[in-house]
């Protein structure tokens, strides 16, 4: 029988439950917003660590506590089958990325990795419990995300209206404050248009849509970004195939891009933020700035009220669009043009240039270079792969010419990074994950459109560049799969067996991610601390390095630091000792040799030289100082 309040299951009351679930998402949507202007939670491995790292420690142990909330909140629905796979893929990643530390070539890379993953999986989990607990959760996600984006977007436009305020040290033409990487920041701009055009479709929420759409727009032109064009494409046509109220959408799209027009072509052509690699003095773009703010005001002025004037001709296109085949023509013919365009990046090249013209470049910026290294680096070790972030090391092995400048750490294709890192078992996992959200999305239909979308344009970007990376990239692309994953099944009662397990699993992982995350940043900040002490006061920086390699066990790091400490005080006998503590933790690290071939001499030197060598043909002994940890 139905309860009070409750509904055929038997179950506690939905609306309850949905209830805190939002709530929890509104958090988690936050905080999302605040990893977002934090380096994007970007976290290379490096010394010093910044604040990505910082944001990339809490942001886990945020996520995996609301995950295990949410899922607390909805253990007595059933999840089905396509978000068992999805979660199962995940996890199991997951699992094996943290395996692979016991083979990896530098296993304190591999550690961050999985910590990597790890959120992904919590925003999944996360996902999944919205999906089961909600009415239309993927549109409420969507709008969600782009409700969320808004502040980072803004602060990025800021940075140049106000440079004085807000401009980064050695700003760029190509736009990518806060985050610090223009192609992530124009895929946090693409995951803003699907909510964006929900609210376009709602009459009370028209001009706002159309403005946010605006911002979007502008923000994808001014961050050059080719790889978030695509993924923009992508995101346009699945949200006028699948969403309803095209008329609406379409006049939205029409009235942003004709307001972004000015202030686009103002800021990829103006000298004042297109001159050199990095831009001038931000009191000389004062001007300048000012200019592009009054067109992004007057813009916004117009395409809050523009889509009206734009209705007759959007109906007919709409109408058009409508007719039998019609949609799929154009899925198919903007499907052609994207898998094209990365074809043409990846076979014809001419150098990239700032302002206007980056876009339209063809240049594949060393991306064929780094994707024939990872295929080599799959060869070596088929099955199980280097071992998690492995790809830095791989790039050095495999390269042909040393550029230092270029010590990459991604391949910039997502398969292959799997692959050259996880081996065959990694990859399987993928797309295992990728087949259960196409399940999910087949038996959701048109409803799942808008989280579509934004899973649509990270999978697109994941093609070409690193959002797997970075967690401002992958969080809202999982919890739009997590919603996906859900959609379309009959959320019954859990068995009660099945709920507690479910919960006991993740609460267990939960705890697992969070003493990851709070360990490695814990040793991320002790070695940071000796890497910037040993430089004014060397003998503090050898004690604190000394300390630092027992709280980060799988750095070399620390040993590092205090090698270079040591040589400055006149120790060669401590500096060979530490450097040789380096190449006994990751052996197969060619900065580990290097550190070992500066510190000592005579027959230990010429050992250190050959293994340098071996894994590193093409060093360049005098680039960089003895001993420096930060590559």
């Amino acid at each position: 029988m139905r309860g009070r309040g409750g509904d055929r299951t038997g179950i506690a009351p939905r609306a309850q439950d949905a209830r805190v679930v939002t709530w929890l998402s509104v958090v988690a949507l936050a905080g999302w917003t605040v990893l977002s202007m934090t380096d994007g939670a970007i976290d290379l491995g490096r010394l010093p660590a910044g604040a990505g790292a910082t944001a990339l420690a809490w942001g886990l142990v945020g996520a995996a506590l609301l995950a295990l909330g949410a899922v607390g909140v909805s253990r007595r629905r059933s999840w089905g089958g396509p978000a068992g796979l999805g979660v199962g893929a995940i996890a199991a990643l997951v699992a094996w990325s943290a395996l692979s530390v016991t083979w990896a070539s530098a296993p304190d890379l591999a550690w961050l990795a999985t910590n990597r993953v790890a959120i992904g999986l919590a925003a999944l989990t996360l996902g999944i419990a919205v999906g089961v607990v909600t009415r239309d959760p993927a549109r409420r996600l969507a709008v969600g995300v782009a409700v969320a984006g808004m502040p980072v977007l803004a602060w990025a436009l800021a940075s140049r209206v106000l440079p004085e305020l807000l401009s980064p040290a050695g700003d760029a033409p190509r736009l990518a404050a806060p985050i610090g990487h223009a192609n992530t920041l124009a895929l946090i701009a693409v995951f803003a248009v699907p909510g964006a055009l929900c609210l376009a479709a709602d009459r009370r929420w028209r001009a706002t849509g159309a403005i946010m759409l605006m911002g979007a727009l502008l923000v994808v032109a001014m961050s050059g970004s080719r790889s978030g064009i695509l993924a923009l494409a992508t995101s346009v046509v699945l949200a006028l195939w699948l969403q309803a109220d095209r008329p609406a959408m379409l006049g939205a799209l029409g009235a942003a891009a004709a307001s972004a027009a000015p202030a686009a072509v103002y800021a990829l052509t103006a000298g004042a933020f297109t001159s050199g690699n990095v831009l001038g003095d931000p009191v000389g773009r004062r001007g300048a700035g000012l200019v592009l703010g009054a067109l992004i005001l007057v813009g916004a002025a117009i395409a809050g009220t523009m889509g009206d004037a734009l209705a007759p001709a959007t109906r007919r296109v709409a109408r058009w669009i409508a007719r039998p085949g019609a949609g799929r023509l154009i899925l198919v013919a903007t499907g052609g043009a994207i898998v094209g365009g990365i074809v043409l990046a990846a076979m014809i090249g001419r150098d990239a240039e700032p302002g206007a013209l980056r876009p339209l470049s063809l240049s594949s910026n060393n991306r064929t270079a780094w994707w024939g290294q990872a295929w080599r680096g799959f060869l070596d070790a088929p099955v199980t792969g280097g071992g998690a972030g492995s790809f830095p090391l791989t790039h050095i092995a495999e390269r042909s010419v040393a550029v230092e400048n270029l010590q990459v750490r991604q391949p910039h294709q997502l398969g292959l990074e799997l692959l050259t890192e996880l081996g065959l078992v990694g990859l399987m996992l993928g797309l295992a994950a990728v087949v259960a959200v196409a399940w999910g999305a087949r038996r959701a239909g048109r409803v799942a459109g808008p989280a579509l979308g934004i899973v649509a344009a990270f999978l697109v970007q994941t093609q070409l560049d690193i959002p797997w990376t970075s967690p401002a990239a992958t969080i809202p692309a999982m919890a739009a799969a997590g919603v996906i994953l859900t959609m379309g099944a009959r959320h019954g009662a859990a068995r009660r067996g099945v709920a507690m397990c479910r919960v006991g699993v993740v609460a267990a992982v939960a705890i697992g991610a969070i003493i990851s995350a709070v360990w490695l940043w814990n040793g991320q900040r002790r070695a940071t601390d000796a890497y910037l002490t040993a430089f004014v006061d060397p003998a503090r920086g050898v004690a604190l390095a000394r300390s630092a390699a027992d709280d980060a066990p799988l750095a070399i790091g620390p040993f590092l630091v205090e090698a270079r400490a040591l040589t400055e005080l006149g120790d060669r006998i401590g500096a060979i000792t530490a450097a040789r503590r380096a190449t006994d933790r990751q052996p197969d690290n060619p900065f580990a040799w290097e550190c070992l071939a500066t510190v000592s001499v005579d027959a230990q030197r010429a050992e250190a030289l050959d293994r340098w060598s071996e894994r590193d043909p093409h060093r360049i002994p005098t680039i960089a100082p003895a001993c420096q940890p930060h590559w």
